[in-house]
């Protein structure tokens, strides 16, 4: 028994050891009272109640006493009504509430606030066209490029609902004016989409640039239209912008004819059919612009004096803008003058016809006849014609005939310029001097040839009218001496003497120059 009793004394010792090691540890597990005191406190401390929905009905109402009663309750000021998203201040804003906006600016509301869909005080204020509750959210720190429902900014809001203020107070504040919102559209373009012409001249003033702000969704020129703004849509095609849409230049015109905004429509005119210079240009203008002043005297006058002038295609516009004009004459007068043109045109072309044989086979007689009939010059087309044609086919009496009666030269001065030579190689100095009497402009090979050829006069001519050279120049002499070592050569004595002359006068000037 003595000899167990150490060891069983030893056993219990260490039995009890764990025991009080695991007591221990229990403890440490166990929450302490301070502890469940806290955690007590926590689940039990009541959340913030939501707002009530007589608070909102006097928001909604503008009843200022039943918001008092309803913040003896709790602080609902920056709640967000559930279905819009907005505080009570940016619903008062956008109600145009003043006396609601001042109390509720009073009990500190929160000018900061960011909704869940990243609404703003500010953006509401410039909707609202409201610029000092805009003032006071910006001098809170609200960011002026806050993108919110559909992608738009404070400075989106202020175009769209037209308020000027607003744009000037965001553009002293640095807002961006060229982010794009979810429609791909700007300040710039919602400004004029919605007919704020002020605003829209102001940010032009400003130094934003149209041509930047054509997207898919930014129809500047079609926005024009509808506003019925045909100066800005003229400004608009000389920057280059077309009318870009699915609608086609087309489909705006009809549009544009189909609302009645005449001089929109030519302005499209302007940017689609007279954009290339034409001799038609003007009559149809002028024809235009009689039918859309209602001029019922002028539009019989211009339909007397220059039907035979507008192109084929042209009468059924000038009806469409009579029948959108609204007077109902104009009609059945431009219909009759139609048909009238049509055969006035063929009667025309037949005679452009004959004249051109008989330039082709040389018969002064039945070119005079032509003449006779009525013939004419007025397309630059034929013009340039019948300029081919004498280039081909020479004589001096159709020549004199055709420049009399009104051949432009001008209408194609190239091939005047070929014809010139042509007559000059072909030893046709008469047929040469009447073309430049006429104004033909002579190339620095005319001069060459007429040295080639020995015609002293055609070259005592050419020098005369200095052949596009300044005889003043130091160039010149080398190129008049070469032609004069020409002219030795061919032994062409009066060319000769000529050039010798004009090198010994261009001395003299120099020398002149020089003193």
């Amino acid at each position: 028994m003595t000899f167990f009793t150490p060891v069983i004394q030893s056993r219990l010792s260490l039995l009890h050891l764990c025991m009080l090691i695991c007591i221990a540890l229990s403890g440490l597990t166990q929450p302490s009272a301070w502890a469940e005191q806290i955690t007590s406190k926590q689940h039990n401390t009541p959340q913030p109640k939501p707002a009530p929905s007589v608070w909102w009905n006097a928001v909604n109402k503008g009843n200022l006493q039943e918001l008092k009663k309803c913040m003896q309750q709790g602080n609902f000021l920056n709640e967000l009504e559930p279905y819009t998203d907005k505080t009570a201040l940016m619903i008062a804003i956008l109600q145009q509430r003043q006396t609601i906006i001042e109390w509720l600016l009073q009990e500190k509301a929160d000018l900061k606030k960011i909704t869940r869909r990243r609404n703003t005080t500010l953006m509401a204020a410039c909707t609202a066209g409201n610029v000092q509750v805009a003032q006071l959210a910006l001098d809170a720190g609200v960011h002026p490029d806050v993108q919110g429902s559909r992608m738009k900014t404070a400075a989106h809001l202020a175009a769209q609902n037209g308020s000027l203020a607003c744009i000037k107070l965001l553009l002293s504040r640095k807002a961006n004016f060229q982010l794009f919102d979810s429609d791909d559209q700007t300040p710039l373009g919602l400004a004029l989409q919605n007919g704020h012409i002020p605003i829209y001249r102001h940010l032009l003033a400003q130094g934003i640039n149209p041509v930047d702000h054509q997207r898919d969704g930014e129809k500047l020129m079609i926005f024009a239209l509808y506003q019925n703004q045909p100066q800005i849509m003229l400004e608009l095609a000389q920057l280059g912008l077309d009318a870009q849409s699915t609608d086609t230049r087309i489909e705006a015109y009809a549009q544009a004819i189909e609302l009645g905004y005449l001089q929109c429509a030519k302005v499209l005119l302007q940017m689609r059919r007279w954009k290339l210079p034409q001799a038609s240009n003007e009559p149809e203008r002028q024809l235009i612009d009689a039918i859309i002043a209602a001029d019922s005297k002028s539009v019989r006058q211009l339909l007397e004096s220059q039907s035979n002038q507008y192109q084929h295609d042209f009468m059924p516009i000038a009806i469409q803008f009579a029948k959108a004009r609204g007077f109902l004459d104009f009609p059945v007068i431009l219909r009759k003058a139609t048909q009238n043109a049509v055969f006035a045109r063929t009667h025309q072309r037949a005679l452009q016809d004959n004249l051109m044989y008989a330039i082709s086979n040389q018969s002064y007689v039945r070119a005079e006849a032509c003449f006779h009939a009525g013939v004419n010059f007025k397309d630059i087309a034929f013009n340039q014609t019948i300029l081919n044609s004498i280039k081909r086919n020479r004589d001096i009496r159709i020549l004199t005939l055709l420049l009399d009666k009104g051949l432009q030269l001008n209408a194609d001065m190239k091939v005047a310029t070929a014809s010139l030579n042509e007559a000059i190689y072909a030893n046709e100095s008469k047929y040469a001097l009447l073309l430049l009497k006429a104004g033909c402009v002579p190339d620095n090979h005319s001069l060459h040839l007429a040295v080639k050829n020995n015609h002293p006069i055609l070259v005592e001519t050419l020098l005369k009218n200095q052949v596009d050279l300044d005889l003043t120049s130091y160039g010149i002499l080398s190129r008049l001496n070469r032609l004069l070592t020409l002219a030795r050569k061919h032994r062409s004595t009066e060319t000769i003497t000529i050039l010798e002359k004009c090198i010994k006068g261009i001395d003299a000037k120099q020398m002149d120059l020089e003193k």
